[in-house]
């Protein structure tokens, strides 16, 4: 990355100022979008662009990836190119570049999609036995669906279950395989409302759980919880202390408990519309404070047999893309974004973005989930059709069509 010869600060070829001392930045900048833009001279540009990336201090482990349309979210390069270099992504340009005469890895991707890879919180594991093989093979096929970063969902009804799976998932940390990231466990069940199948929090089992989880705080990233339990705020307060993030769900819950805990810190509602009573008029309950607060990140089942498209389509109008988690019915990204596209009309940039930047930023990621500089280089290169071709994580190849 080029460095400014005034304070020596890092900046990039989209800079025509250096971000930290405001210092005009040599040239190649031109040609960007904010930036003076000379058409006439779009192949000079490129050129000086290709100049600038390639050079001596260029990484050995650079790879140009060129040609593609560049999935941005809410906007989008036609044709254009990516580099990454040590696993991170460098520059992030509007027009495609030749191959170099240099040790880069040149891929020419005319006629495909790039976009940020996906980040899956819902996927439900398999039924047990809960092994580490279970966990990693999930992850090796979560890859193949175009899933960089992966956070099973478990649902465990003893203290002894919920003991072996994050055991099991530990272990599959230390014996990484070529496949999806795992960022951690989701873990549903034990603080449901009873009547939709949690445990009492006087149940022993409850009683036992709670601290097994919040000594796994490392590994343990959201945990659902029906806010209108008892206790269910000094439960909910306990769980952020840890550093846990709360979703609201599997709840009877009315319209002042979730209020009540979304001051108390919890983010997130887990399935909208479903295990909740339904929005009234009146009685606005927990599907109501989660389509009104904007600070609530809501997950949705993207499947026209539990919620209609017009009202997909309400809901994303009500969040803003920013806050809505599309979540497929069979635990494939990709057939969300298909529904979102066919069935709801919403644009494909937007709901690329919704399964991996909106959950990146649900879990606090600030630099994954997105394609621009300085992210982790996570990505999927998709066909027309929306078919995964290839899937990066940090830069490398993990799983490629044959």
């Amino acid at each position: 990355m080029r460095k400014c010869p005034a304070c020596d600060a890092p900046y990039t070829v989209l800079d025509a100022l250096c971000p930290q001392c405001g210092r005009e930045l040599p040239a190649p900048y031109e040609g960007y979008d904010g930036a003076p833009a000379h058409p006439e001279s779009d192949a000079i540009n490129a050129d000086a662009v290709l100049a600038a990336i390639v050079n001596d201090d260029m990484p050995e482990s650079t790879v140009i990836l060129s040609g593609a349309e560049v999935m941005l979210g809410d906007a989008t390069y036609p044709r254009g190119a990516v580099v990454v270099a040590d696993g991170k992504i460098t520059e992030v340009l509007n027009f495609p570049i030749t191959d170099p005469d240099s040790s880069a890895t040149f891929v020419d991707l005319s006629g495909m999609l790039l976009a940020a890879g996906f980040v899956n919180m819902s996927p439900a594991l398999p039924a047990a036995p809960v092994t580490p093989a279970a966990f990693t093979a999930m992850a090796v096929n979560a890859a193949a669906g175009g899933v960089t970063t992966l956070m099973p969902r478990i649902a465990p009804r003893s203290t002894a279950e919920l003991a072996a799976a994050l055991d099991a998932f530990r272990a599959a940390l230390s014996t990484p395989a070529p496949g999806a990231r795992l960022a951690g466990l989701r873990v549903e069940t034990p603080f449901h409302a009873p009547a939709l199948g949690g445990l009492a929090l006087d149940d022993p089992a409850a009683r036992e759980m709670l601290p097994l989880i919040i000594e796994h705080s490392d590994i343990v990233r959201i945990v659902t919880l029906a806010p209108e339990l008892p206790s269910a705020y000094e439960l909910l307060h306990r769980l952020r202390e840890a550093g846990i993030l709360v979703s609201l769900g599997a709840s009877e819950a009315e319209y002042e408990d979730a209020l009540e805990a979304l001051e108390a810190g919890a983010t997130h509602v887990t399935r909208l519309f479903e295990q909740m009573p339904p929005l009234q008029p009146l009685a606005p309950g927990l599907a109501g404070a989660a389509l009104e607060r904007d600070e609530l990140f809501v997950e949705f089942t993207c499947d026209a047999a539990v919620i209609h498209p017009a009202i997909i389509s309400t809901v994303i109008s009500a969040k803003g893309a920013e806050r809505a988690l599309p979540a497929a019915p069979d635990g494939e990204p990709l057939t969300a974004v298909r529904m979102l596209v066919e069935d709801v009309g919403w644009d494909v940039g937007e709901a690329l973005s919704m399964l991996a930047a909106t959950p990146a930023l649900c879990l606090g990621g600030a630099n994954f989930g997105a394609l621009q500089v300085g992210a982790v280089a996570d990505l999927v290169i998709l066909d027309p059709e929306l078919h995964p071709v290839a899937t990066l994580v940090g830069g490398g190849t993990v799983w490629q069509r044959g």
